[in-house]
C-alpha cells in the first residue's frame, strides 16, 4: 500500500490526530490514533495502529475509555512540515 493511496483514502481535509489517555488492562497510558471522516459513510472513525483497529469514534471512546488531551488536524500538521522545509512526499 503506497503513501499515496492512504493519504487520498483517510487523510482528509478535517482528519486529525488525537493524543489523550487511555485504558490499557489496570493502567492509563498515553496514546495516539488517527480520527478521520470516512468518505464513504461520512461517519467519524478512529484508525488504531497499535490494535490494527478502525472503529466509530464514539464506540472507540467508550470501550477504551479513550480521553483526549490535544487534537492536531492534519491540515495544520502538513503546512508545519512544509514551513519548516521537512522533505516530504506523498507519492
Amino acid at each position: 500500500m503506497s503513501l499515496k493511496f492512504l493519504y487520498n483514502k483517510f487523510f482528509l481535509p478535517n482528519s486529525k490526530i488525537l493524543t489523550g489517555i487511555i485504558k490499557l488492562e489496570s493502567e492509563y497510558i498515553l496514546h495516539s490514533v488517527l480520527e478521520i471522516k470516512d468518505k464513504d459513510s461520512k461517519k467519524i472513525k478512529i484508525i488504531d495502529w497499535t490494535r490494527n483497529l478502525v472503529i466509530e469514534k464514539e464506540l472507540y471512546l467508550k470501550i477504551f475509555e479513550f480521553h483526549i488531551l490535544e487534537e492536531i488536524e492534519i491540515n495544520y500538521l502538513d503546512a508545519s512540515i512544509r514551513g519548516i522545509g521537512m522533505p516530504y512526499s506523498n507519492n
